[in-house]
């Protein structure tokens, strides 16, 4: 009798395959079809896609025997990566391992806090205006009211952390990490850039590989002209 063999799904250059043996996406490794650390593979009990690499599915494959030619043959007919499915591979996220991790992802997490910063713009101007010319509301009460305001953007900008933190599939323990030198600038970039369970999977997509091109070119852009900057003026000043 022939071993259980488990099944896989593979993902690569976008698409969905599956299911297949772990010997037949070695295979497709082994031919050259994709390297072992780009695609993703998931299998029943994973609670998210890991790379073929770290997968443990190519030590999966050199334990798992030949099959016999006619049911090799079959098989690979009927779950070839490069036939089109007869039904879809994806009746339910869960079936593939897709987690969702909830928080919120990188157009939030840019342009929420600016859009706070608007609305609070808006209340001080029109609404402290407003209570000055019509209750002639004192110093102290002024302050405590700005205070506040402050305190509420605090914790607003606290929530946005974590939540953005929580959908790259990270620990809130890592909010700690933005007082600290060099870390905070790692942390910026990969709650900036990266996409969603990033933590998990390692996968950086193409909008994240254009804005990490612009997280690291602006800077050191803005760098070189300032030092340029301040080179020029040295020598106009000799």
């Amino acid at each position: 009798m022939l071993k259980e063999m488990s099944e896989w799904y593979l993902s690569y250059g976008g698409k969905k395959s599956g299911p297949l043996s772990s010997k037949q996406i070695a295979r497709l490794v082994a031919g050259g079809a994709f390297r072992a650390g780009d695609a993703l593979v998931w299998k029943q009990g994973m609670s998210y896609w890991q790379s073929v690499a770290d997968s443990g599915l190519l030590a999966e494959a050199a334990q798992e025997p030949d099959l016999p030619k006619k049911i090799e043959a079959k098989r690979t007919a009927d779950q070839s990566p490069y036939k089109a499915p007869k039904a879809s591979l994806t009746p339910a996220k869960e079936q593939l391992g897709e987690v969702s991790y909830g928080g919120i992802g990188r157009l939030m997490f840019f342009f929420a806090p600016l859009a706070i910063v608007l609305i609070l713009l808006v209340v001080l101007t029109l609404g402290f205006g407003f209570s000055l010319q019509q209750y002639d509301a004192t110093e102290t009460v002024l302050s405590g009211a700005v205070m506040a305001i402050y305190l509420a953007y605090f914790v607003f900008m606290v929530w946005i952390y974590l939540a953005r933190l929580r959908n790259l599939g990270m620990s809130s323990w890592w909010f700690l990490g933005t007082i600290v030198p060099f870390l905070n600038i790692w942390l910026s970039w990969r709650m900036s850039v990266c996409p969603e369970g990033y933590a998990q999977h390692k996968q950086l997509d193409l909008p994240g590989k254009i804005l990490t091109f612009v997280f690291i070119i602006l800077p050191l852009a803005a760098v070189a002209f300032l030092f340029l900057s301040a080179a020029g003026s040295e020598l106009l000043n000799r």
